[in-house]
């Protein structure tokens, strides 16, 4: 679509390309704009495209022009970036009435500066917006339809790892959106910028949604767009339809199924019951998605069913050197897995389960282990030990192979995990 666009050549930003802008008031011919939809991102609505004819034939023509701009191949003088209903209509008309509806008037906006082709796509979104012709709610979807256009992807692949990343990220990293916004996609990444900051393609994804929201709260950007992008995630072999023009009928589902996301009337869980966009829609629609009953959460996910997670324990050695040694490195563990599961950095649900379990399994081992050590280390007299033999010696220490084993065995069991 956009000839040789490039994600990484985003720059300036929006609130800069303004100056790059240029717009004139002109009047063109219907056979200089491309008929392609390059722009588009609504499916044109049969009921305004009959209520926009009877007006055009009273009047004799449109009142608002058209907005269009350069044609990115050639083949034409124009694409539309708005106006896609009038454009058809008046299609229409000029094959009933040959020369009647021949020119139309029409705003040309372009820009001097190459990069800025973002800017300009963002426009054909925004003149929508305060047209008032869609809803800012249903914003998030378009912004979606505004990326695979500008990427040249109907399939999201292009932009989809990013915008996971972005709607993943925790409120404390969501309020870094405008430190990373000052570094552009092809600036050196200063030391302080960690990932997903860190990455030009990330960046790059800020700058062109910072075009269609502006000055907007990141949080509430991130919280609004969030559903769609679960939708995107949810239903990949629907990816063509989610972020092409689909009929009427499915659009109306889509819009449907995002606002009952948005609104916590459907859980991004629920998503995975539903075989496609319509029937999790007509769900939602009908409170099925609420009104089944869900079983109670768990204290802790587990791995998905089928699947063992094998955690492999060296044989036990109940001396001090080894337990403190032991102890060090699953504080090192447990301090790495607590990092990875605050910054949200692991996205595969079994895997984050699994990180989760482990978290959540050493951190009962250091508070049942290394308490006692602590203790020792600051001169305060453990509870005496058990004695077993006749020697008085440490349960421990006396523990045979096999009983070893079935110790191993019993803290499974208690933690809920298989053991080898």
């Amino acid at each position: 679509m956009l000839k040789e666009f490039d994600p990484y050549r985003l720059y300036p930003r929006a609130a800069e390309v303004g100056g790059d802008l240029q717009m004139e008031l002109t009047s063109l011919s219907l056979s200089d704009i491309d008929p392609t939809p390059f722009y588009q991102i609504r499916p044109l609505d049969p009921a305004h495209l009959e209520e926009l004819e009877r007006e055009i034939r009273a009047f004799g023509g449109i009142f608002q022009p058209l907005l269009v701009t350069t044609h990115p191949t050639g083949r034409y003088g124009y694409v539309l970036l708005d106006g896609h209903h009038r454009y058809e209509v008046l299609r229409r008309l000029a094959e009933e009435d040959p020369g009647r509806y021949d020119t139309v008037p029409a705003v040309f906006l372009w820009s001097s500066n190459p990069n800025a082709a973002y800017a300009l796509a963002a426009a054909s979104v925004l003149s929508n917006l305060r047209a008032q012709s869609l809803e800012r709610e249903d914003l998030p979807l378009y912004a979606l339809r505004y990326l695979a256009r500008l990427y040249q992807d109907a399939s999201g692949a292009a932009f989809l790892k990013e915008l996971s990343a972005l709607v993943s990220l925790p409120e404390a990293e969501i309020a870094r959106i405008p430190e990373a916004l000052a570094v552009s996609p092809v600036d050196p990444v200063p030391p302080e910028l960690e990932p997903p900051f860190a990455e030009p393609g990330f960046r790059a994804v800020l700058y062109a949604l910072e075009a269609l929201y502006g000055e907007a709260d990141w949080k509430e950007v991130v919280r609004r767009i969030r559903p769609a992008v679960w939708v995107l995630e949810a239903f990949p072999g629907e990816a063509a339809s989610v972020l092409g023009l689909p009929e009427r009928e499915y659009e109306e589902d889509l819009l449907a199924l995002i606002r009952a996301l948005g609104e916590g009337r459907l859980a991004r869980e629920d998503l995975a019951r539903f075989s496609g966009v319509r029937e999790a829609a007509q769900a939602a629609r009908s409170g099925a998605g609420a009104s089944r009953p869900r079983p109670p959460a768990p204290e802790r996910p587990s791995p998905a069913p089928g699947r063992t997670f094998t955690l492999v324990v060296p044989p036990f050695e109940p001396k001090p050197r080894a337990a403190k040694r032991a102890i060090r490195d699953l504080g090192k563990t447990l301090s790495q897995a607590a990092r990875l599961l605050d910054a949200k950095r692991l996205r595969d649900p079994e895997l984050l389960a699994m990180a989760a379990e482990v978290h959540r399994t050493v951190a009962a081992f250091v508070e049942r282990v290394a308490a006692p050590l602590e203790e020792k280390a600051a001169g305060a007299e453990p509870p005496p030990a058990p004695k077993s033999g006749e020697g008085g010696e440490d349960p421990l220490a006396a523990l045979g192979p096999s009983e070893r084993r079935d110790l191993v065995q019993e803290i499974a069991e208690e933690e809920g995990f298989t053991y080898e």
